[in-house]
């Protein structure tokens, strides 16, 4: 049992984990239509490679544990799975909605 200390839960900090929220923009169509799109009955290409959920209509949750299943078709992908783990985020959040990043590649489609 857990002990409430205030207005939060003590041993909470170790279940909490960081994110790396960042554009699509910082991915070519091809990656976005690799993960598919949240209304499509299709089986998206990598659905099978790595571990992800869509993320509303534009956008995608993905553990940062697989990066060598998309570094050769995909490579932007697999250095913005990189960058979240450089920077101790177990999660990569892409979001059509966050912000681009200076100095990253970018793409529009």
């Amino acid at each position: 049992m857990t002990e409430k200390t205030g207005s939060s839960i003590q041993g909470v900090e170790r279940a909490m984990t960081k994110m790396l929220d960042i554009s699509t923009a910082h991915i070519p169509k091809h990656t976005a239509d690799a993960l598919g799109d949240a209304t499509s009955d299709k089986k998206p290409e990598l659905f099978d490679a790595i571990s992800y959920v869509h993320y509303h209509e534009y956008g995608w949750i993905i553990h940062t544990s697989e990066v060598e299943a998309v570094r050769s078709q995909h490579p932007e992908l697999a250095a913005l799975i990189e960058l979240a783990k450089r920077n101790g985020a177990e999660h990569l959040k892409l979001d059509c909605d966050a912000p681009k990043i200076e100095g990253l590649a970018s793409f529009e489609w």
